[in-house]
Formats: structure tokens, sequence, C-alpha cells
């Protein structure tokens, strides 16, 4: 490759928005833990520093249950612009995680800001809420 094409390259590439490496460095962290212990840091992680989010979600977003857009129910609820999920990834991580999941994803791609480092966050923030939750049935019985 010449030297004028790498230029090129570097001159018309975009810097990384600053979120997208804060929701990377958060996803390093958290794939060296225990599936049990994800959802906890991550849910900590954005608590901490919403802008995580890309300004999409303030940090009452984090700290409260979201609510359902109209006609949405566990039963009958769709994000075109979400995060595609497994029927059973959803009923395992529960009905307000998913949301908040469907919720964030949808502002992100709807801002430009989707990354794949936010996919990897937020499919992360799914599965282990499902596995901390099967976790949690098994000890109660």
């Amino acid at each position: 490759m010449s030297v004028a094409l790498l230029v090129l390259l570097a001159v018309s590439t975009p810097p990384e928005p600053e979120c997208v490496a804060k929701a990377r460095e958060v996803v390093t962290r958290v794939e060296r833990m225990p599936m049990r212990r994800r959802r906890g840091a991550i849910d900590a992680a954005l608590l901490r520093d919403p802008a995580i989010a890309c300004g999409v979600a303030d940090r009452k977003f984090f700290e409260r249950e979201p609510l359902p857009p109209a006609g949405c129910t566990p039963a009958k609820c769709a994000f075109p612009k979400g995060l595609e999920a497994a029927v059973e990834l959803i009923e395992g991580a529960g009905f307000s995680t998913w949301l908040k999941v469907q919720v964030l994803a949808t502002r992100l791609r709807e801002a430009g800001l989707f990354s794949a480092s936010h996919e990897r966050l937020l499919s992360t923030l799914l599965l282990s809420a499902a596995v901390e939750r099967e976790a949690e049935a098994e000890h109660d019985h």
C-alpha cells in the first residue's frame, strides 16, 4: 500500500467517539469475569459513567425500571432497531432488562452511534442477566 493511500485513509477515517472506547473497555474488563457477575459490573459501569451510552441515556435511565412503549407487553413488543435476541434469552434475562437493552440499542442506532462494542456490551448484559436469574432460580429450589 502506498504512503499516499495510507495518509488518505488516516485523514478520511473519523476518530472513534470516546463512548465507543469506553464501551469497549467495559466489555474487555467484564469478559474476564465469571458470567454470573457480568450484569452487575455492567450495570455499575453504566451508573458510574452514563457517557458509555454516548449521550442517548442519562443516569436516571439506568437507575429506574424502563417504561415500555404503548402496547408493549412481555408477550408482544418489537424493536426493529433493537438488538436481536432469542425468545429463550429474552425470557431468561427478564422483561425489564430486555426492555432496557432494546431502548438503549434503538437510541444508539438512531443517533448513528451503535458500535460493535455496544453490541457486545448489551449482548453480554442480556446473557449474564439470564445466567444470573437461572442460578437464583436453582438456588431457590
